[in-house]
């Protein structure tokens, strides 16, 4: 909420370390503020990364990231109980829809050109051999959809591609479906 400067003035080492970490800028502002904060794990349950959306209806950037590379997975755990198959999404506000529906295998990547190596990681260790991927129903999406399947392809994981009667499972979820 942007208090977070005043309440660290008596504690400079850990202003120090949220700075390192990237969640201060140069004045010790808080570069995630005004917005919804989640985590994102590796396979060993640790936070390696968060993802930001923010909740200011005058803002120009939606999503926020930590600086550097997109690290870790997010729903790790649902993978791991997956069966042999996973629910791919854009977004991370798309993966908790489909979770509320239901649906526990459900992981994201960071956006549609945003699939990582911890993410195949995570497939591959969790045994996954299909992955539905359901990206918005736009070019994009079906673009980045084509994308993912030639990337897993390689490494013996199928693709079928998930299409909604809405844009997106969030908008699924929102219109009551």
């Amino acid at each position: 909420d942007g208090s977070i400067k005043a309440r660290l003035a008596s504690r400079p080492e850990l202003a120090r370390q949220l700075a390192d970490v990237g969640l201060l800028n140069e004045r010790g502002n808080e570069i995630l503020y005004g917005s919804i904060v989640f985590p994102i794990e590796d396979a060993e349950g640790r936070i390696v990364n968060l993802y930001a959306r923010n909740t200011r209806p005058d803002t120009e950037i939606p999503h926020l990231y930590l600086p550097g590379p997109r690290r870790g997975v997010f729903n790790y755990p649902g993978l791991k109980g997956s069966n042999g198959s996973a629910i791919v999404t854009e977004g991370i506000l798309d993966t908790l829809s489909l979770l509320e529906l239901g649906f526990p295998n459900t992981t994201c990547t960071w956006g549609t050109r945003g699939f990582t190596a911890d993410l195949l990681a995570a497939l591959q260790r969790t045994a996954v051999k299909t992955v539905f991927v359901t990206y918005d129903d736009d070019p994009a999406g079906s673009t980045g959809a084509e994308q993912l399947a030639h990337r897993l392809a390689p490494h013996g994981i199928t693709t079928r591609r998930i299409l909604l009667p809405t844009k997106d499972p969030k908008e699924f979820l929102i219109a009551g479906h």
